[in-house]
């Protein structure tokens, strides 16, 4: 009995281990999911922009859109970013190595709305509008296709961390 004792108690311990670490990982999990949620939520509203740059031709439409991005940036709550190091936190490289690459691609977008800034609001004809539409096609093409492999990761860890 008192053997038997023991081993209880060190499964009620071992199960509360478990289960803390378990709450902190889906936790965390939750956090990277908040986080790149707002992140794509910004992407879309950049993609966004940078279409509307490139192809309409309403100047007072373009300069309200400029003037509500201006507007949004101001206003965001900036608790979001608190949410960023919890992808770092899960100590996952292959998590880590998707994160990097959409913030590249992220980096595009953003190379190529300055573009689409340029030629709308600066007068940069060297600028071919049609391609540069594209290339943010692409971009877009590319970053949803990591953000599900982060999906995928994010669910793994859960499903396999802590078995």
């Amino acid at each position: 009995p008192y053997v038997i004792e023991i081993y209880r108690r060190k499964w009620i311990v071992s199960d509360r281990k478990y289960d803390r670490r378990k709450e902190v990982l889906d936790r965390r999990c939750d956090q990277a999911e908040a986080y790149t949620q707002a992140v794509t939520e910004d992407f879309r509203n950049i993609m966004h922009d940078t279409q509307i740059y490139l192809l309409d031709p309403d100047d007072r439409r373009t300069l309200e859109r400029n003037e509500a991005r201006r507007r949004w940036v101001e206003q965001l709550d900036m608790k979001v970013f608190s949410l960023g190091p919890a992808i770092r936190s899960l100590s996952d490289k292959e998590l880590n190595s998707i994160w990097d690459s959409m913030m590249d691609t992220m980096d595009k977008l953003n190379a190529a709305h300055n573009k689409s800034f340029q030629y709308r609001f600066e007068g940069d004809k060297s600028i071919d509008p049609a391609s540069l539409y594209k290339t943010v096609q692409d971009i877009w093409l590319e970053y949803s296709k990591l953000h599900g492999d982060f999906y995928k990761r994010l669910d793994a860890l859960r499903n396999t961390s802590l078995e």
